[in-house]
């Protein structure tokens, strides 16, 4: 047998093992990834996060003057969210509890709903998720 016959054979007794392996490296979707949830806790910018850093500004006030060119942030315990979407209403939330719905890739939530917290979220809650698909 010569050496081209060889790597004929060795290429097609390979090529079924390399078709089967072919789907273990596709990546896989996590359980509830993307799925609509909703968290409470307070509204920041995603520069600031949890310590604003203007002195003499309320976290408000930091919060609204920061986001001008960036994000709002939700912060949720230790946790901070970028916001995407709904920038008009969580301006007039800055500074103060909120509830956002939304899905969560990460760290981003791309915000479906923005309402003010209807009880204080002193160290901030994540609610389950509400079964709603977008």
């Amino acid at each position: 047998m010569n050496i081209r016959n060889l790597a004929k054979l060795a290429l097609v007794m390979l090529l079924p093992v390399v078709v089967a392996h072919a789907d273990d490296k596709k990546p896989t979707a996590k359980a509830g990834a993307g799925a609509t949830k909703s968290f409470t806790g307070q509204v920041s910018d995603s520069m600031c996060g949890k310590s604003h850093m203007m002195p003499g500004k309320s976290a408000a006030e930091c919060a609204k003057e920061c986001a001008k060119d960036g994000d709002y942030a939700l912060v949720v315990g230790a946790k901070v969210y970028t916001l995407k979407g709904h920038k008009d209403e969580l301006e007039k939330l800055a500074g103060e509890n909120a509830t956002v719905t939304g899905s969560v890739k990460g760290d981003t939530i791309e915000v479906a709903t923005v309402a003010a917290a209807k009880a204080p979220a002193s160290k901030g809650t994540m609610a389950k998720p509400t079964g709603k698909k977008m």
